[in-house]
């Protein structure tokens, strides 16, 4: 299974929509995904069934996509590894699915099947726009929205690069500048299914893709907040994650 994460309201569901509209990417049908909102006109393209376990994980920690009650989610949900058994029998191993609570939860995911994640698509945008994107969705103040930033990045670095048992077990990941892939979409695109494996693209499904990401839903610039000092120093690290390595 490839996983595209990043923080919520960091670009990934643009992306992921996208990678569907190519139609090179299995992610499962429409119907079985989380729908268009208000706040996200165009869709979530979240696989439900991996929604659904990911909040199982975070209940089995005594969390939620927004709280952290635990100082590790490590704790597995009762039938963790039966019902992802039936998802893998029901999408098979390259299925594609976007989730941000991949970032809390992958952790688990990697102590129960150590290699069933084989690669990350991890989407960035600048932790001021994401807090403001969600003070407007959620009612969530800036404050509460840094320290959520916070945690989901720290622990997606480690999950994605921790060893267990004494054996590496990290993750390929391609991290992408959310701002660098709304500038040109379709060079965004392609690196990111060159990564994925897929190189032969229809033409007409790129271009209806590439028709997905639109600046006009990018609503928040995050000038109204400081960021603090200890976020910045965090998202200047990552971000250099993103630059193509020579």
């Amino acid at each position: 299974m490839r996983i595209i994460t990043g923080f919520h309201r960091s670009g990934t569901s643009c992306i992921a929509g996208a990678l569907f509209k190519t139609k090179a990417v299995q992610m499962g049908p429409q119907e079985g995904m989380i729908g268009p909102h208000p706040s996200n006109e165009k869709g979530h393209f979240e696989n439900l069934d991996i929604v659904n376990l990911n909040d199982a994980i975070l209940r089995a920690n005594f969390s939620s996509w927004r709280e952290k009650m635990r100082p590790k989610i490590d704790q597995i949900p009762a039938n963790f590894a039966t019902i992802v058994n039936e998802i893998y029998t029901k999408y098979g191993i390259d299925f594609t699915v976007k989730d941000p609570r991949f970032c809390v939860t992958l952790g688990v995911w990697k102590s129960v099947f150590t290699a069933f994640v084989t690669k990350a698509v991890v989407v960035l945008r600048p932790p001021a726009e994401c807090v403001m994107s969600l003070n407007r969705r959620n009612g969530i103040e800036p404050e509460e929205g840094f320290s959520m930033w916070k945690w989901y990045t720290t622990d997606l670095v480690k999950n994605l690069s921790s060893e267990a048992s004494g054996k590496d077990t990290s993750i390929p990941a391609l991290w992408v500048n959310y701002s660098d892939f709304l500038e040109k979409p379709k060079a965004g695109l392609l690196r990111i299914l060159s990564f994925l494996g897929h190189s032969q693209i229809n033409p007409a499904s790129l271009e209806a893709a590439c028709a997905m990401p639109e600046a006009r839903l990018r609503h928040e610039t995050g000038k109204e907040i400081e960021t603090p000092a200890e976020i910045k120093n965090l998202y200047d690290e990552v971000l250099c994650l993103t630059k193509p390595k020579i």
